[in-house]
């Protein structure tokens, strides 16, 4: 089959939503299929370097036809972008590459809409890949902006619509398809290879951070002030622990660790490619991945920092939220905390250092969280057989 892939992702640099789009097309191709992934980039948009060692061009092509960046109107840019602008354009573009079968990556209102429209008329598959139900805060414009208002029409239709959905977790499959098939619940997966990466470092218990915004405000700062404050009153001259936080951060964010830690004790790497990144993760002790369960995003969601971190041999520090109860096992691949709170993480701090097997944490990842390990399933899915 020759497979349309519909993404709001920039491939720009390489970055979760891209990587779960290269992800499930690396299993389909596997399958003997063609993807072909239509993207809001401009063609004037220079793709990443990095992509190059990541993507087999050969089997996977990424097709840019997206509106040009404009300057000065850069909310109604997006606002239009958001109303799938670019994508409309893309589904008028699909009667020349004539696919067999089409996929959408959190749809939007106007691109759901026409391809929907365009899978019935040509009597092929559709399949809508549902990753993550944004918090109005979450949005330009906050709880009362449009992007907010869109986000919550198009969810909720989602929910009723009768059509078949990939769900990134049970918790979200629950919440999809009530009137049609059970969704198929694909957790992220990665293609990480037999990359080289140097030696761990063992001087010391090193911990690991990352996230896309760790400035003031960020969706990533609140998991980094607790495993920073539970730091400071366990070892805050850095003498058996050291912590290392990859991703964007604010002068703020700098200042506050500062004041908390030795400079010794931690590193601020600052925002990293993403071979550097694993690299970095690979050299950990542990993960940290603190959530607030509480919070619609991450109970719906699943963040792609743990099965990348287990597929690394790295296991994880921190809490349960939406499916990780089925995929962490406290001593196995995780030291788990009941609640993402100072105390909880000082007496998880404490009790370490333990033993755990991290190249049976890497092979148990790889029969979870590859390509490799999806392509048969998700080849039927699409095509009806499941």
């Amino acid at each position: 089959m020759k497979i349309a892939y519909f993404t709001p992702s920039s491939f720009r640099t390489v970055n979760a939503g891209a990587l779960r789009n290269v992800g499930l097309a690396k299993a389909i191709v596997q399958a003997g299929h063609e993807v072909l992934i239509f993207t809001n980039d401009h063609v004037s948009d220079q793709m990443s370097k990095e992509w190059d060692s990541i993507l087999d061009m050969s089997r996977i092509r990424v097709i840019p036809g997206g509106s040009p960046r404009g300057k000065g109107t850069r909310g109604l840019s997006r606002l239009v972008r958001y109303l799938g602008g670019s994508t409309s354009e893309l589904a008028r573009k699909l009667k020349g590459v004539n696919p067999d079968a089409l996929i959408l990556y959190n749809a939007d209102p106007v691109a759901l809409l026409r391809l929907d429209h365009f899978a019935r008329n040509r009597r092929i598959p559709f399949v809508v890949d549902v990753t993550e139900w944004l918090n109005p805060a979450d949005l330009p414009g906050g709880k009362f902006g449009p992007f907010a208002a869109l986000n919550e029409l198009t969810m909720r239709a989602l929910a009723w619509r009768r059509g078949r959905y990939f769900a990134i977790s049970r918790t979200m499959a629950a919440r999809l398809g009530k009137r049609g098939p059970a969704p198929l619940v694909v957790p992220p997966i990665f293609d990480i290879g037999s990359r080289a990466f140097g030696a761990r470092l063992t001087d010391r218990i090193r911990l690991v951070t990352t996230g896309t915004d760790l400035r003031a405000r960020g969706k990533d700062i609140v998991g980094l002030s607790v495993i920073t404050n539970a730091l400071a009153e366990v070892d805050p001259g850095g003498q058996k622990f050291h912590l290392d936080v990859v991703g964007a951060y604010s002068q703020q964010t700098k200042a506050a660790l500062g004041q908390r830690l030795s400079a010794g004790a931690f590193t601020l790497h600052g925002r990293l490619g993403w071979e550097e990144t694993l690299a970095v993760v690979h050299s950990a002790t542990f993960s940290v991945v603190l959530r607030n369960q509480a919070d619609r995003r991450s109970n719906l969601g699943f963040p792609s920092k743990v099965p990348e971190s287990l597929i690394l041999g790295t296991p994880i520090l921190g809490n349960v939220f939406s499916d990780l109860s089925e995929h962490l096992e406290n001593g196995v691949n995780a030291v788990l905390v009941a609640n993402p709170t100072l105390e909880a993480l000082v007496e998880a701090l404490r009790s370490l250092p333990i033993e755990i097997d991290r190249e049976s944490v890497r092979l148990n990842a790889l029969d979870l969280y590859t390509p490799k390990a999806w392509s048969d399933t998700l080849s039927k899915f699409i095509a009806g057989d499941l």
